[in-house]
């Protein structure tokens, strides 16, 4: 965080060289962040959905794709043909595909990886998709992340650019770290102020274009 600014970097240096700030730092909020979960239990709900692997997505997924896709103003597809590509076929990671099934339809889906050995062994949520009104689907979800990755990894990462899942990932004690801005060039005047005035209905996971790679550390 302090390697471009040189002052800050040297500080930084001697506050964890000599007077261990890092470690102290490490304990201090380790010890709030466990008296923060103890008094903001999730507190326990009925399951009425079906969360289900899937080795590879159908029809079904269309058919959620159709019924949703206006909500969003700038989205790459997320029909099967894209998803398959992207998560099955198109990568060499190892990504867990699950389905969010309620009343015998399929009302979202999550896309989950452990990070691999030489990373920083984070879990991560790749892609998360659901009827932006749809809070208990996207609820379910995120409960079975958490569920999937357990303790086995350091933390959980997620990214998106859609508020009604922000306001559920802090619900579930996320902690928000950093903001990217997506940026647009567009010299046609007229569809660049289209996409500045579809921003805030913008759709993008750590899935989206490279956000998620094997990275080594």
């Amino acid at each position: 965080r302090t390697s471009r600014n040189p002052a800050k970097n040297k500080t930084a240096k001697i506050l964890c060289n000599i007077f261990r700030f890092d470690r102290l730092f490490s304990t201090v909020s380790n010890i709030l962040l466990g008296l923060r979960n103890i008094f903001e239990k999730e507190p326990k709900k009925e399951v009425t959905t079906d969360i289900q692997e899937v080795k590879k997505f159908d029809e079904r997924i269309d058919k959620l794709w159709s019924s949703t896709n206006r909500q969003f103003g700038i989205i790459v597809e997320r029909n099967q043909t894209f998803l398959n590509w992207r998560y099955a076929k198109g990568t060499m990671l190892d990504y867990k595909k699950f389905i969010a099934v309620r009343d015998g339809k399929v009302k979202g889906y999550i896309v989950l990886r452990k990070e691999e050995p030489g990373e920083r062994n984070f879990g991560i949520i790749a892609d998360l998709y659901a009827s932006r009104d749809d809070q208990k689907t996207v609820d379910d979800l995120l409960r079975h992340a958490i569920h999937f990755f357990g303790k086995d990894v350091a933390a959980i990462e997620c990214a998106t650019s859609v508020k009604e899942y922000q306001q559920a990932i802090s619900k579930f004690g996320f902690l928000k770290l950093e903001s990217t801005v997506p940026m647009y060039y567009c010299e046609n005047q007229s569809v660049a102020a289209e996409l500045d005035s579809l921003k805030t209905k913008s759709f993008f996971s750590k899935g989206d274009h490279d956000w998620d790679q094997y990275t080594l550390f």
